[in-house]
């Protein structure tokens, strides 16, 4: 998704639990098409409210596809609660942020 955003000409801001992973994602992504400047980082996660304003200032449209992923012994509460919360913070942050467009998928 960031790739052919980036293909497109997008400025692409995009979030992280763990701001460690930022050079490794930034790898993988150079090592299909050039950044030029246009992808960023902020460090936000699903069950916490904190990063997401950053996250959504001066964005036009966001586009979320992050899901908690599930690990042995998970149950449907513990993947369902935080990606309902998360889709929530997500739109909250948007509408305050006046993002014009979200779009809900997955990747």
């Amino acid at each position: 998704m960031i790739v052919g955003l980036l293909q497109q000409g997008y400025r692409v801001r995009t979030t992280l639990r763990d701001p460690q992973k930022q050079t490794a994602v930034r790898k993988s992504v150079e090592g299909l098409v050039q950044t030029s400047g246009n992808l960023s980082f902020v460090k936000a996660d699903l069950i916490d409210d904190r990063g997401w304003q950053d996250a959504m200032t001066g964005c036009r449209y966001v586009i979320h596809v992050a899901s908690p992923m599930a690990a042995a012994g998970s149950k449907g509460a513990d993947l369902l609660t935080p990606a309902r919360e998360g889709t929530l913070r997500v739109l909250n942050a948007s509408s305050a942020a006046g993002v014009e467009r979200v779009v809900l998928g997955d990747a």
